[in-house]
């Protein structure tokens, strides 16, 4: 436990000595002829350095249900730990960006083109139809290329 000094703190007062103990004021308290006190004047409590002391209370923290809870719940073990770090880890990683330099090879998606790729047949043919909007009328000259 740490020390705890007291100053009279008075106005007026000679006394400027830190005491280790709380008391009277000697120079500022009035004494009556037989030694009995007429006016007291107790001393302050302060700091090592001199400066008034000032409480600080303590905030207790409600304690909730969840938090009762929460404290009674098992700890997680190293393992436990680890893997829910490395999950953890995995989701917020910066994606991997595929280059020539990455090192390794990338199977192309099948149902992605690549460019240069030809058309099949009938997707040709689909294009041929849904190109021409003249297809709709009788006197069409494309009708007959489908």
């Amino acid at each position: 436990m740490s020390m705890k000094y007291w100053k009279c703190l008075a106005e007026g007062c000679e006394d400027d000595i830190t005491y280790h103990h709380k008391g009277l004021c000697r120079s500022c308290t009035e004494y009556s002829e037989s030694g009995g006190i007429l006016n007291a004047v107790s001393r302050v409590r302060v700091t090592e350095s001199g400066t008034p002391y000032e409480k600080h209370e303590h905030h207790r923290h409600s304690v909730s249900k969840a938090t009762f809870l929460d404290s009674r719940r098992r700890k997680m073990t190293n393992k436990e730990r680890a893997y829910i770090t490395e999950m953890y880890e995995q989701a917020h990683a910066i994606p991997h960006v595929h280059d020539e330099n990455c090192g390794h090879d990338i199977e192309p998606d099948q149902q992605i083109m690549e460019i240069g790729e030809s058309l099949t047949d009938a997707e040709q043919t689909f294009d041929n139809i849904v190109e021409h909007d003249c297809c709709a009328t009788n006197t069409c000259s494309h009708k007959g290329d489908a």
